[in-house]
């Protein structure tokens, strides 16, 4: 227990009544260990905080255990201000959880962290956290690789970096009156890929789904899909971007092994890859929109060249090999609609199809991706 006199009553330096209990276990036949500790903290103000911090490891068996970090404080600002360490004055509070096990192949790891800051009430939260991997299932000569993986990460209480940290409006009574925006953003990610291999044939499937929404008004300058001039200023109550992608490739088998090293690839790429198959924002009204798919066709060569140089003094010979890896691409020419432009928040000037020179040169791409070079 802990207690600080008040002095002469002032609201700068109150005093304070602070009380902690402390709990420590380990069962040893359960793999089990951990401690809870509960902090109550009341200021001659009137204000209270109430702090809890959790450490628990349990190992279930071989292949699933726990573990938990949690620190969680109600008043942050109380925190702050009846602590004598500096270290704990201007720390974060992070409480982490993960839960790993598996069934058969299959692998599962679950968790998520949690952020607090002193003095502030802003929260940053990456939970829950998970992916699934497997090691390869066969059956015959059919190889499957499959993994899954959901994130989500979201910070409430904003209160730094706003550009309308209050919002303006009228009472009950019909007077102006002014309230606090309580800003949030949220961030999803979702991934499955699923690659199949028969003998050496290759098929890779890869679904994506990205999600950004930001529930606080800000200002935007909006454009004209095709004539850049015609500029708006709009102030967007929320602001948000959902992708959905998908994304097939085939890797056909090998040609010249042991020597040129030949791998021809096919797949099914976005016409824009900067952007996802499917997509909307606050710019489109919420409406989903749309790209279309190419076939890109595909060419790689990585050969080995070895030589032996004539050593010098003690060193009787050199072996010295050079890898170079030759890759060429090939895709026909396509566009999307100005919607999906808007959607993006792009213009067609400056865009890579608005003068049709992807039509011209038929989309074609080729380029040296690297030399390496080995001695000894």
């Amino acid at each position: 227990m802990d207690w600080l006199s008040a002095g002469s009553g002032n609201t700068i330096t109150p005093g304070w009544l602070r009380g902690t209990a402390d709990v420590r276990y380990k069962w040893i036949n359960r793999f089990i260990d951990g401690g809870l500790a509960v902090t109550y903290t009341g200021q001659s103000t009137g204000t209270k905080n109430t702090a809890v911090t959790w450490r628990h490891n349990q190992q279930f068996s071989k292949d699933t255990r726990l573990s938990a970090n949690v620190n969680w404080t109600q008043n942050t600002t109380v925190q702050r201000q009846t602590t004598f360490n500096p270290q704990q004055a201007v720390g974060t509070m992070v409480s982490q959880l993960n839960y790993q096990t598996r069934f058969g192949p299959a692998r599962v790891s679950l968790g998520g962290t949690r952020r607090q800051y002193p003095g502030r009430e802003q929260v940053d939260m990456d939970l829950p956290n998970l992916s699934l991997t497997t090691g390869t299932l066969k059956l015959g000569p059919v190889e499957w690789t499959p993994s899954l993986r959901f994130n989500q990460s979201r910070t409430d209480n904003i209160d730094q970096g706003l550009q309308f940290g209050w919002v303006v409006g009228r009472d009950s009574l019909g007077a102006l009156d002014s309230t606090r925006v309580r800003a949030s953003r949220r961030n999803t990610n979702f991934g499955f890929d699923s690659p199949i291999k028969i003998f050496d044939f290759q098929l890779t499937n890869q679904v994506s789904i990205i999600e950004r929404f930001d529930d606080y008004p800000e200002q935007r300058i909006v454009r004209d899909v095709r004539d850049t001039s015609l500029v708006s200023t709009r102030v967007f109550a929320q602001r948000f971007f959902t992708s959905i992608d998908w994304t097939p490739s085939f890797n056909l088998p090998r040609f010249f092994q042991g020597t040129w090293n030949v791998s021809p690839t096919a797949r099914l790429v976005n016409v824009d890859q900067a952007a996802g198959l499917i997509v909307r924002s606050e710019l489109s009204g919420g409406r989903y929109v749309s790209q279309g798919k190419r076939l890109e066709y595909g060419l790689s060569s990585s050969p080995t060249f070895y030589a032996r140089i004539p050593g010098v003094g003690p060193i009787e010979a050199i072996r010295h090999s050079i890898s170079p890896v030759l890759s060429y691409s090939l895709s026909p020419a396509a566009n999307v609609s100005d919607e999906f432009l808007q959607a993006t928040g792009r213009t067609r000037q400056g865009y890579p199809q608005a003068a049709g020179e992807a039509g011209r040169r038929g989309g074609r791409a080729g380029a040296w991706r690297a030399i390496r070079q080995r001695g000894r």
